[in-house]
């Protein structure tokens, strides 16, 4: 993945943030911005399909809230993480 697809990846997670008025997430995904750039430049966490998959991860999200049904959207962001969580447990549990 480039550099453009991961600051796409991090921009979104800022918006939902950004919009969820939740001033803590919006610190916190701030504060860990640099760390996702460095994890997912050092292990190529988009390999092997996993950017696409990640797109329809967010898909999912974003209809919740287009929808205005913030139980779907909550249980999509979890279901997102799940699978981060999961990749990242797949490259030797990098932090």
């Amino acid at each position: 993945m480039g550099d453009s697809g991961l600051e796409e990846d991090l921009i979104f997670h800022l918006k939902i943030a950004e919009y969820s008025k939740n001033s803590v997430l919006k610190s916190l995904i701030s504060l860990i911005t640099m760390d996702i750039i460095n994890l997912t430049r050092k292990y190529d966490t988009c390999r092997d399909g996993r950017f696409r998959a990640a797109l329809q991860e967010h898909d999912s999200v974003l209809e919740g809230i287009c929808r205005r049904e913030p139980e779907k959207a909550a249980e999509a962001m979890a279901e997102h993480m799940r699978m981060v969580r999961l990749e990242r447990d797949a490259l030797g549990g990098a932090p």
